[in-house]
């Protein structure tokens, strides 16, 4: 056997153990969760989502090299997408950290929602999503993004459609994940 099969052997064993420890110390959110999970969540979400930019504004400039309009259309979009979902994040994750330290009863489930429904502004962060991945997927199919036509299935709209019915928390950022991966391996 040799040394990187061995590597790989161990591996999925040791994924196991990390999650074991995380369940059992309440990192994802039993019972007894701590209200710095949501916190820590919001903080690590933003970061996520400056990351994210990273590879959107490297689309939009791709895109601008072939229609100056696409392409500043997916640029714009995509940063409102990112400065108002930091703040949605952050919003949220505050929601969650209110329930947790008011006792997670009535009262508490009630604020939370007042507090997640306040200022639903920031909820317009997803208007500036849909423009970009209907405006790239426009770019694709007439061509305009010198991508192949298949790249269109690959965007985070059919895949957030496929998954959406299984309700997973998550679900626009696991379509998020799963397009940029299609798209690193076939482009």
């Amino acid at each position: 056997m040799d040394r990187s099969s061995r590597c790989l052997d161990l591996f999925p064993y040791f994924c196991v153990q990390v999650c074991a420890k995380l369940v059992s110390h309440g990192f994802f959110g039993e019972e007894g969760k701590s209200a710095k999970v949501p916190m820590r969540s919001a903080i690590l979400g933003v970061f996520a989502l400056f990351l994210q930019a990273l590879g959107y504004f490297a689309i939009s400039a791709y895109v601008y090299e072939h229609s100056a309009v696409y392409g500043s259309v997916l640029f714009f979009a995509i940063l409102l997408f990112i400065v108002i979902g930091a703040g949605h994040h952050v919003k949220c994750g505050f929601a969650e950290y209110v329930f947790l330290r008011l006792g997670r009863d009535k009262k508490a489930h009630t604020m939370m929602l007042d507090l997640f429904n306040s200022a639903p502004i920031t909820k317009i962060c997803y208007l500036g999503y849909i423009v970009f991945i209907i405006t790239l997927i426009i770019a694709i199919l007439t061509g305009t993004a010198a991508l192949p036509l298949w790249a269109a299935i690959f965007t985070i709209l059919p895949i957030f459609i496929i998954l959406f019915p299984f309700k997973i928390i998550g679900t626009l950022h696991i379509s998020a994940m799963i397009s940029m991966l299609a798209w690193m391996i076939l482009i």
